[in-house]
């Protein structure tokens, strides 16, 4: 069968292209969409890079059927793709999506930090969009986003945030910011001193250094490989 690359609708017995079965996405006829992609390619991108789940994303009603779908039918694995300007799927939804696709894609471990072409990440594209910008900025934050990740004119969402009047989203930011560095640097220190506490002895091997802990029993306690490149293996 013939492929077409129009948004035009197919003949009888021709298969439309990926621009067609994107333009039903975007017009929410979700179970036609669905019936094409199948005939062409899930994965397939359009000419600007993009595919199905980034133009889901950027539905602005109820899309989170078609981002459910897409992820299971093959977008899984490419959640994180961008596009010719550097956009993911998240950067879009955050832009011109809804607050429920933001969400989604975060469920899906969609990550949050990804720059695109001009160095901007998805908390930068929600705090300057005008589509429920506050809720999505929530959401990313929850996630993680760093607030003072700067783009390419060495600006960052911090301040845009600050400009618009939501210190109380920043204080909740840094507020939980510093209680995971606090309880990341008590850890360590924990796990520093029960080091520093037992008295090791070193053997060399073939491809690594066998550091066993003296006094103990070798058959109970576990053994702890430093290999060459730094990294500890118990």
């Amino acid at each position: 069968m013939a492929l077409s690359d129009k948004t035009d609708t197919p003949k009888p017995g021709q298969v439309p292209g990926i621009a067609y079965s994107f333009d039903l996405i975007k017009k929410e006829e979700f179970v036609r969409a669905q019936t094409f992609l199948v005939l062409q390619s899930i994965n397939q991108t359009d000419r600007f890079g993009q595919t199905a789940l980034m133009v889901a994303a950027q539905v602005p009603i109820w899309s989170i059927p078609m981002l459910e779908w897409l992820y299971r039918h093959g977008h899984g694995f490419l959640i994180d793709i961008q596009d010719e300007q550097g956009f993911t799927a998240l950067h879009h939804a955050a832009q011109t999506g809804t607050v429920e696709a933001v969400k989604c894609l975060l469920e899906k471990s969609a990550a949050v930090d990804l720059k695109d072409n001009q160095g901007n990440t998805p908390l930068w594209r929600a705090v300057m969009s005008f589509n429920h910008s506050r809720e999505k900025t929530m959401l990313l934050l929850a996630a993680g986003a760093n607030a003072d990740s700067e783009n390419n004119y060495r600006r960052s969402p911090r301040e845009q945030l600050k400009k618009t009047g939501v210190e109380q989203l920043l204080a909740q930011y840094d507020q939980q910011l510093k209680q995971e560095n606090s309880v990341l640097a008590r850890l360590n220190r924990q796990a520093s001193t029960e080091l520093l506490q037992r008295p090791l002895t070193f053997t060399a091997e073939d491809e690594y250094r066998s550091i066993r802990l003296q006094g103990f029993d070798p058959a109970a306690e576990p053994e702890i490989r430093i290999f060459d490149d730094g990294v500890i293996y118990v």
